[in-house]
């Protein structure tokens, strides 16, 4: 089209609308890349459905694990005001991880004196802000 009107019409608005159409085309290629984005997009929905549709059974996982926790760490205390040490919760933490792959004593070492070290520092935090109220 840009083509015929440059060479049959010789007027500027000719010139300048042979340029709006050239301008406008689309490449060869064009479709071809608006349908691997459409694919590519598509595969991301699914995927993204796939993860969101596991998030209820994992939360239900965790609160379960969580209130297990609990449950052992404040056995034989008053429920209201449980004293739980670092080391305690640090611990019932690595059991509940001890048994997956990959879990060497070595490796559930470190995680352990990194999670007591956390732990520990949280507390002293903890204590220091009540101290200065």
């Amino acid at each position: 089209m840009s083509t015929l009107l440059r060479t049959r019409v010789k007027t500027p608005e000719a010139a300048k609308a042979a340029k709006d159409i050239s301008l406008r085309r689309k490449p060869v290629y064009q479709g071809d890349l608006d349908d691997i984005e459409m694919y590519f997009m598509a595969a991301v929905k699914e995927i993204k459905k796939g993860i969101g549709s596991h998030y209820a059974e994992q939360e239900a996982m965790s609160k379960k694990v969580a209130e297990k926790m609990f449950t052992e760490l404040t056995k034989g205390q008053d429920v209201q005001h449980p004293t739980i040490t670092a080391e305690q919760l640090t611990d019932a933490m690595l059991d509940s991880v001890s048994g997956m792959e990959g879990a060497t004593p070595e490796a559930l070492e470190q995680l352990r004196n990194g999670l007591l070290g956390i732990l520990q520092s949280a507390a002293e935090q903890e204590n220091a802000h009540e101290a200065d109220e």
